[in-house]
């Protein structure tokens, strides 16, 4: 039987080629809310990772992309061990093997483990700590330091995780009650422990956030006022309640959904699936509404399909356990494979295009390229973390409305650009408007057919036309992406 050392390396070797292997786009926030700018406590990671390269003369932009993947994927690893640690500790060691192969197949899991978003490393650390969750355990008699020492571990895994991203309080809320009425006799060493270890992260939080900011800043209050209070996220897109229900659970979970199912039916040990739906009912409160904002459940939801298909393949289905194995793995492989290698990977492969084309003119003794600018929905590339060169970029704003804008009136510059984008042009541009015109463009093919003849006429040829996908939700992002030059 395979050591948990053991185990954790080969998992993180799978998860390292998983995390090198990503050719593909997800959301903006992947790379605007780590590797670029807004909250300071997720992105401090990978700034000493840079740090640390620039101390050893990598700081070069192949390194700059390829180190935070490194890093990340050592957490993809730890979340696969902990969710299969936890399912052998709740379940037992059968149904913790089929969470493991649940959790390795998993295609989401593949899509979005390795990615560079705080929903990832949160997801990582809510897996670890509900390993140590101590409301697994018996009620602690000779063994209370012990019982207090798990609970304190998971208590810091929590709160750490809730520094990342406040929502994750929601999860950690449900399971703190429940410990509560299950352990009342242990209510003071509980609170002293939430309190104390809760306190710790927040100043630890606030020192960081005040040595970016230069300021003391409360991230928390700052996620609530605008997100909550003034429904700013309402301005990147509303669903309606249902949709984790009717779409999020659907294609995060697939073919796992009979499994899981049936393992919550034969399970009696249904507390974290309560949780789970806790989480569920607390998100569709809310109108702005992800896929990788519920990523946090699935490692509960893969413990269940473990214990469901270890009933399943163990059971009277038994003779049929190479054509379940089989099943699964034919419905997550080639979905991880086409999410993570073809689907939305032009907007990446562009910005590898501009950095071979400025070290190209670096190389040759020519200038680098002089200024970029992106006709796009705004984010939708990577930036100077991919380019890592001194070449003026700019693109097309979003900024959501702040202080008491009425929100359907409003209109940020992308609403004013995809509206008339040759009239923007006409607008904004040398030499009616205040830009010059750039040396490089990048736009998505759906918008060639507008400002194909203007470009022309100012001296613009295409240069280069990457594909990114195949079809997309978004008729803006259509298209290969295309870079005009001059």
């Amino acid at each position: 039987m395979l050591t948990n050392k053991r185990l954790f390396l080969g998992l993180w070797t799978f998860r390292l080629v998983n995390a090198l292997s990503i050719q593909t786009f997800f959301v903006p926030d992947e790379y605007w809310q780590t590797l670029e700018i807004r909250s300071f406590t997720h992105p401090l990671i990978f700034a000493l990772s840079y740090e640390a390269l620039k101390l050893w003369g990598l700081d070069n932009a192949k390194w700059l992309v390829l180190v935070p993947y490194i890093i990340q994927s050592f957490f993809a690893a730890l979340l696969d061990l902990f969710t299969y640690k936890t399912a052998s500790r709740i379940f037992g060691p059968t149904t913790g093997r089929y969470t493991l192969f649940c959790s390795v197949i998993s295609w989401f899991n593949f899509f979005c483990s390795t990615r560079l978003l705080a929903n990832s490393l949160e997801t990582s650390l809510t897996a670890m700590a509900l390993y140590y969750w101590p409301s697994h355990s018996r009620t602690p008699t000779n063994q209370t330091e012990e019982w207090l020492g798990q609970l304190s571990k998971a208590l810091t895994l929590a709160a750490l995780s809730c520094v990342l991203r406040p929502t994750t309080a929601v999860i950690w809320i449900f399971l703190g009650a429940i410990l509560v009425v299950k352990r009342i006799t242990y209510l003071i060493p509980i609170l002293s422990r939430v309190i104390t270890i809760g306190l710790l992260a927040v100043a630890g939080m606030v020192l960081i956030d005040y040595g970016f900011y230069g300021e003391w800043v409360f991230v928390p209050y700052q996620f609530y006022h605008f997100n909550v209070t003034q429904n700013i996220s309402l301005f990147y897109g509303g669903h309606p309640w249902h949709w984790y229900l009717s779409q999020g659970l659907p294609i995060i979970t697939t073919t796992f959904i009979p499994f899981w199912i049936y393992g919550v039916v034969k399970s009696k040990h249904r507390e974290l699936f309560y949780a789970a739906i806790w989480v569920l009912v607390g998100y569709s409160l809310l109108a702005h509404k992800e896929f990788r904002f519920i990523y946090i459940i699935l490692p509960i939801l893969l413990m269940y399909a473990g214990h469901g298909l270890a009933y399943v393949v163990n059971g009277k289905w038994r003779k049929y356990k190479t054509y379940v194995i089989v099943f699964l793995a034919a419905t997550n492989i080639p979905m991880a494979i086409y999410m993570t290698q073809v689907h939305q990977r032009g907007v990446v492969d562009v910005m590898d295009y501009l950095t071979q084309e400025a070290y190209r003119n670096e190389a040759n003794g020519l200038p680098l390229l002089k200024e970029i600018g992106f006709l796009m929905p705004c984010h939708s590339t990577p930036y100077y973390s991919h380019l890592h060169k001194n070449v003026d970029m700019w693109f097309i704003t979003c900024e959501p409305p702040l202080h008491g804008v009425n929100m359907d009136k409003y209109k940020d510059e992308s609403d004013l650009f995809y509206e008339d984008p040759a009239g923007f042009l006409d607008t904004n541009f040398e030499p009616h408007g205040p830009r010059k015109w750039p040396t490089h463009l990048v736009f998505f093919e759906a918008l060639r057919r507008s400002i194909h003849p203007k470009l022309e006429s100012l001296g613009y040829q295409e240069c280069a036309r990457i594909f990114n996908s195949h079809f997309h939700d978004d008729s803006r992002r259509t298209g290969a992406v295309l870079v005009y030059c001059k």
